[in-house]
């Protein structure tokens, strides 16, 4: 078995919540479930349909309007965003819309698909993405090739505290979350985007740029 990250063998099991099992890689300190305990795509796509992500509600408008404040703030004026993993409503492409941004939505599970042949970015975000991914490694690939020069990801995602801590943690127990980070996993996803990684004034949403 290899990390999803980093590809290194340096993996093993070092926790199980029947029917999950949870793998540490001691070199990036990613934390990701083995794929034989993973929802079956349908499986998935239903949990997420009984989210209420939608622009009526204020509760969920307010959440993504953070994470739309942070790419404003580091995208210029004619700068071209991707919000990648969009869900099933894309409401942030509309909130960025309303504040008079281009936003496109990519999210192949909800048939928001792109020809990325001729596209680049210069904002791109996963608000509350990384945390599903099946292709980690793959995907971050592609979203560092979908980049211009000198631009931005934004990641909006919960980060574990410590090995110890982690069986209680409430963001674990949620079954379509299978990557989980710490601050030294964003590190290392910093050398992977060749891009440095700080901090915002929202606990859960960093920055990557150069």
């Amino acid at each position: 078995m290899h990390c999803k990250l980093c590809n290194s063998d340096s993996v093993s099991t070092f926790f199980v919540d029947p029917p999950r099992s949870y793998v540490h890689c001691s070199c990036c300190n990613l934390i990701f479930t083995t794929s034989d305990s993973h929802l079956t795509l349908q499986q998935e796509r239903a949990r997420y349909e009984m989210h209420d992500n939608t622009e009526s509600n204020t509760g969920y408008v307010k959440f993504l309007e953070s994470v739309a404040k942070s790419a404003v703030s580091v995208t210029p004026p004619d700068g071209s965003i991707l919000d990648f993993g969009c869900g099933k409503n894309a409401v942030l492409e509309k909130t960025l819309i309303k504040l008079g941004w281009q936003c496109d939505s990519w999210d192949p599970l909800f048939n928001y698909r792109i020809d990325f042949s001729d596209k680049h970015y210069d904002t791109i975000i996963l608000c509350e993405v990384v945390e599903h991914l099946r292709e980690l490694q793959t995907e971050m690939n592609l979203v560092k090739e979908l980049l211009k020069p000198h631009t931005n990801v934004i990641i909006r995602t919960q980060l574990y505290n410590s090995l110890e801590s982690f069986p209680q943690w409430w963001y674990r127990q949620d079954s379509t979350h299978i990557n989980f980070f710490s601050n030294s996993t964003l590190s290392f996803l910093a050398t992977v985007l060749n891009r440095n990684c700080t901090g915002t004034e929202y606990k859960d949403i960093f920055i990557f740029n150069r």
